[in-house]
């Protein structure tokens, strides 16, 4: 399936590189910010290995899943530096393929660059918090898992040659009751 946190982050760096190239607000000029929409509509087909040799165990799950984020990009001050802060949601449906039985998801999530700072060879520290909430569903309505929470990472990243040098997570705070996406396969489909 689909790793939004992956897509939103390589997002988020590609367009504040591209912002970073543009030029700064006047001094005494009210920093510029910019806003935008990304939304997808995506399937997709995930095998789970029934645990044997024999693959008529196997689960072939199809995912629907539905999406949009929301961005806010804009300079603090007149660093030439720019914060980008993101809201995203998530829906999702899983079925087996097999047996039309299927379970869902949703999820929604912020994330917002806490501090970025430039080095004098041009390589960008980026600290992120996120704060979000996953949950699971059976078909008949009967939660099944939450991922809730906080976390905090830090992305080193040369804009120059569009590579990401380091990505930490500094802080996970929240509770977990989620099990893996092929877990979920056989607990609500099989």
């Amino acid at each position: 399936m689909k790793n939004v946190r992956t897509g939103r982050i390589g997002a988020a760096v590609g367009v504040l590189v591209l912002t970073l190239v543009g030029v700064a607000a006047p001094a005494g000029a009210t920093p510029p910010s910019e806003s935008w929409q990304e939304t997808w509509d995506d399937t997709d087909v995930v095998v789970c290995d029934g645990g044997t040799a024999d693959t008529s165990d196997d689960l072939t799950i199809e995912g629907h899943i539905v999406g949009s984020m929301d961005f806010v990009l804009r300079e603090r001050g007149n660093t030439g530096l720019y914060y980008i802060a993101i809201h995203g949601q998530e829906s999702g449906t899983y079925t087996n393929v097999d047996n039309d039985l299927y379970w869902t998801s949703t999820n929604t999530w912020r994330e917002k660059d806490l501090d970025v700072s430039e080095d004098e060879d041009g390589i960008l520290t980026i600290r992120v918090g996120t704060s979000f909430l996953f949950k699971v569903h059976s078909a008949d309505g009967i939660p099944g898992g939450v991922n809730a929470g906080r976390s905090e990472f830090t992305i080193v990243y040369d804009p120059a040659t569009d590579t990401e040098l380091s990505f930490t997570v500094t802080k996970e705070v929240g509770a977990r009751t989620t099990t893996d996406f092929c877990d979920d396969a056989f607990r609500y489909t099989s």
